[in-house]
């Protein structure tokens, strides 16, 4: 998947040079999508209207990637590790399952493998609607394609 995002390596260890320029770089290839720059990351839009935010921060020495307004990130040690889980939250291969009852409300990041979505990190968080019906809404980029 990050062949879309070319790699650049610095000049020693094979380290990234920057990552969120690279970021930055990269999406100028897709003039639909809008980001915001801070002193520590990045923040990329929705790219779709069913689509979900995505972003980067720079927690020196460590990165964190987030994935909707749903309280999903994760924490790396490794830029490129964290580039690759960005590039993966943006591309087809990722989505975002949003699952509404009376009671709870369910937030489910899948990953599409060869026999189906699967689970890679839920949460829920506990609402009292008395009168909300179960509802299921899915949110998926689909900026990047992974077909070869």
């Amino acid at each position: 998947m990050m062949a879309e995002f070319e790699k650049t390596r610095g000049p020693v260890g094979g380290v990234i040079a920057d990552p969120v320029q690279l970021i930055v770089d990269k999406l100028r290839g897709y003039p639909h999508v809008t980001y915001e720059l801070s002193d520590d990351g990045i923040y990329i839009h929705p790219p779709t209207p069913n689509g979900f935010p995505v972003w980067l921060v720079d927690d020196d020495p460590d990165w964190t990637v987030h994935a909707g307004d749903c309280g999903a990130h994760w924490h790396l040690q490794d830029a490129e590790e964290a580039l690759e889980l960005l590039v993966f939250c943006l591309s087809e291969d990722c989505r975002l399952k949003v699952e509404d009852s009376t009671f709870w409300r369910h937030f489910t990041l899948e990953a599409r493998t060869s026999s189906g979505w699967v689970t890679e990190w839920q949460t829920a968080v506990f609402m009292i609607r008395l009168w909300k019906p179960k509802t299921v809404q899915i949110f998926d980029n689909k900026l990047i394609s992974t077909e070869a």
